[in-house]
């Protein structure tokens, strides 16, 4: 989707750092940032922020990251998620065991195409992140249920991903709205050094991407599918708008494989996501 925006108000999404070593006869530091997931080759402007003392609220809700040229007022229509904010403080302050007056800022970071992610930090100076799903993301619980469960599984075998403190898929919450809570890693972007670095620095950190998509390759599934939370597809099981089947559990039955291919569930998402769309698919 073609959008349009000034450079002051594109936000820098939080990269997921993963920590790339480089080759010790290398003359820098010997450690390029990455501490939970590579970052993208895409260069943002600077980030604005937003903190709940200087600006309106009504900013947290409302997507400022540019314009479209087409159905402007209908696509900022499509993200715009209405919260509570003194109730997400709170519940993010219980997700850590902290005190809601430990929060000193909530500030809006990044717009994606998907979710709204606000970062907060503490009095000790701990920072963490929430994401918010649009509206317009569909299926939200499943969207956020499976994401949670997939970063879950990856961190489980060892995998450098950002670590989940909570979540909700669902909108029934103090807050009122989706959410995931997740640890906040700050490290240098690869392509913001990409081009500085020397053949050997290129191929030592190659070979570590190489090795983690091996690992991450490795892992075997009883089926095809999205990847679940037993508990979470346990609980939409029955649901009137979602009727589920069991899933497929993986050895560590905490995790299940549903939505294989030719199964009715995606028939239904199409239904569902086409009667919010203005136009036919």
């Amino acid at each position: 989707m073609l959008c349009l925006g000034s450079a002051r108000l594109v936000f820098d999404f939080p990269a997921v750092s993963v920590w790339l070593r480089r080759p010790r006869s290398s003359s820098r530091s010997s450690r390029v940032a990455y501490s939970s997931s590579i970052a993208t080759p895409t260069r943002w402007s600077p980030r604005r922020e937003f903190s709940i003392t200087a600006h309106l609220r009504s900013d947290f809700f409302e997507y400022t990251s540019g314009r479209w040229i087409f159905n402007d007022d209908l696509r900022h229509a499509e993200r715009r998620r209405v919260f509570r904010v003194d109730e997400l403080n709170r519940l993010v302050a219980e997700a850590v065991n902290r005190s809601p007056g430990d929060i000193v800022r909530l500030q809006k970071l990044a717009e994606g195409g998907f979710n709204r992610a606000f970062l907060i930090t503490m009095l000790c100076g701990f920072r963490m992140m929430a994401r918010i799903p649009y509206p317009v993301t569909i299926p939200k619980y499943f969207a956020v249920a499976s994401e949670v469960a997939t970063m879950a599984l990856l961190r489980s075998f060892g995998l450098p991903i950002p670590k989940v403190y909570g979540y909700s898929p669902t909108p029934n919450n103090a807050a009122g709205t989706e959410y995931i809570f997740m640890e906040f890693v700050q490290g240098t972007k690869l392509s913001d050094i990409w081009f500085d670095l020397g053949e050997g620095e290129i191929i030592s950190i190659s070979r570590q991407l190489a090795e983690l998509e091996s690992k991450m390759m490795s892992i075997a599934f009883p089926a095809g599918g999205s990847l679940y939370y037993t508990e979470d597809l346990e609980n939409a099981a029955g649901s009137a708008s979602w009727p589920t089947r069991p899933g497929i559990t993986l050895e560590d039955m905490r995790f299940c494989v549903y939505g294989m291919a030719g199964d009715h569930s995606s028939t239904k998402i199409e239904d569902h996501v086409g009667r919010f769309l203005p136009f036919p698919r």
